[in-house]
C-alpha cells in the first residue's frame, strides 16, 4: 500500500504527520466509512493518493501517546514479515501532542457486520472463493483465523476480535482497527485462548446471523485443530 507523501519519521523511525504540515482546509472528514464509530474522526487529505487517513481520537486521555508510539515501534519490527496485514504507519501530532494514528484505508469496502444484514448468497459478490455458498463461508472462516494466527506467529496477540474488525476488499478479507489497549505483544496459552475463544464466537455469530447452523464449530483446543475442523465440515458440503 501506498504511504503519504507527507509522513515523516522520528529518530526511532516511526512514522508521524503533524497538522502544523497541513491546512485544514485540506482534512476531508471521511462519512462514510467502515470506521465509523463515536470515540474516532477519520480524515483524508486532499490531493494525497496513498491508501491511509488520519484516525484522530475525539478525546484525549492519560497516557495516550506513549502507548500509541509503543504500538508502533512494536509494529515497525514486524510489519515485513506480515503478508496479509495491512498495519498503521504512524502517528497523528496536534499541538505537539498525539491524537490519533496513520491507518489503511479500503476504498469501498464492507465490514461483516454491514454484510449479515443481507442473505449469505451476498457475500458472494464481495468475496468469492468457492460457488457453493457454505463452502465459500468457510474459506471466509479460514483467511480469518489465518489473520489472527499470522499476528500470533509474529509475537502479536490481537484481542479486538468482533464482525465490525473486519471488511470485505477486492475479494480478500482484511483486519482492521489496532488500538493500544487490545494489542500485546506477547504470546502465552492465557492470550492464545482468548483468542481462540473470541475467534469461534465470531464465526458462530456470523453462521447464527445468516441461519447456517451446520457451520458451527463449538470448540478447539488450538488453531490447526479449528482448522481441520472447518475443512472436514467443507468436504460434507
Amino acid at each position: 500500500m501506498q504511504i503519504p507523501s507527507t509522513l515523516k519519521y522520528d529518530k526511532k523511525g516511526i512514522g508521524y504527520l503533524d497538522e502544523k504540515d497541513i491546512e485544514k482546509r485540506q482534512l476531508i472528514l471521511e462519512k462514510r466509512s467502515f470506521y465509523r464509530v463515536l470515540r474516532n474522526s477519520f480524515y483524508s487529505i486532499e490531493g494525497d493518493t496513498s491508501d491511509y487517513i488520519i484516525k484522530k481520537l475525539c478525546e484525549h486521555s492519560l497516557f495516550q501517546g506513549l502507548k500509541i508510539k509503543k504500538m508502533l515501534e512494536g509494529f515497525l519490527k514486524i510489519q515485513n514479515h506480515l503478508s496479509n496485514i495491512d498495519l498503521p504507519v504512524g502517528y497523528y501530532l496536534e499541538n505537539e501532542e498525539i491524537w490519533g494514528t496513520i491507518v489503511p484505508y479500503y476504498m469501498n469496502s464492507i465490514s461483516i457486520r454491514e454484510l449479515l444484514r443481507f442473505p449469505v448468497h451476498d457475500i458472494m459478490d464481495y468475496y468469492y472463493h468457492d460457488e457453493n455458498n457454505l463452502r465459500n463461508l468457510l474459506s471466509l472462516y479460514l483467511d480469518i483465523l489465518l489473520l489472527l494466527e499470522e499476528m500470533y506467529a509474529n509475537n502479536v496477540s490481537y484481542l479486538d476480535i468482533h464482525q465490525g474488525n473486519f471488511v470485505f476488499y477486492e475479494n480478500q478479507v482484511k483486519l482492521i482497527d489496532f488500538e493500544p489497549q487490545f494489542i500485546r505483544f506477547k504470546t502465552n496459552s492465557y492470550y492464545y485462548r482468548i483468542i481462540l475463544d473470541g475467534y469461534l464466537q465470531l464465526i458462530n455469530g456470523i453462521s447464527l446471523s445468516l441461519n447456517t447452523r451446520n457451520l458451527l464449530i463449538y470448540s478447539g483446543s488450538s488453531f490447526s485443530e479449528v482448522t481441520g475442523k472447518i475443512k472436514t465440515l467443507s468436504k460434507k458440503i
